[in-house]
């Protein structure tokens, strides 16, 4: 009898123990699915380091690969940002080169710029042209060839092929 009793308490001790581990075993994902939920609506919302801090907590619960790459890709985007946004303040201020430069170095995984960035790169290097167009063709008519030249130089480094550019070069040598 002694034995028998023995041998419920050990059943009882073994099966509230399984409840309590199977309790923080559920409560333990539980928080770590809502950690990584939390994190993935940050970066959603463009809160990356809110949402980097958020990554590294669910690291707590649970060790993963994937939440270590979004880690890398919610710093890879806080850097994409930042160069997109001092493009848009170059762009603002007619720096076109370095706009352009700056776009071009937006990372093609920041997808809400990305695209953004390659419209940017193509409207401000026209842009770039058209305001080297009219500097040549001001100077040609004021007879500035020096500078008219200084002009479609601009040109000809960022496109080499220009034809409206070579037409006016054709031009000045007409003159």
């Amino acid at each position: 009898m002694k034995n028998r009793k023995k041998l419920i308490i050990l059943i009882l001790i073994i099966i509230i123990g399984l409840i309590f581990a199977t309790f923080y075993y559920m409560n333990k994902a539980q928080v770590y699915n809502k950690t990584l939920s939390s994190a993935n609506k940050a970066v959603a919302t463009e809160e990356y380091d809110k949402a980097i801090t958020l990554y590294e907590e669910a690291l707590n619960y649970k060790k993963d690969s994937d939440v270590n790459k979004k880690i890398v890709l919610a710093n890879l985007l806080i850097k994409s940002k930042a160069i997109y946004n001092t493009a848009i303040k170059q762009a603002t201020n007619k720096d076109y080169i370095g706009a352009v430069n700056s776009f071009k170095k937006v990372d093609k995984q920041d997808t809400k710029r990305y695209s953004l960035a390659q419209n940017k790169v193509s409207e401000l290097t026209k842009l770039y042209i058209a305001d080297n167009l009219k500097g040549a063709n001001d100077n040609l008519a004021s007879s500035k060839f020096d500078e008219a030249n200084k002009y479609l130089d601009n040109i000809f480094k960022l496109d080499a092929k220009n034809v409206d550019a070579k037409k006016l070069l054709l031009n000045r040598y007409a003159l």
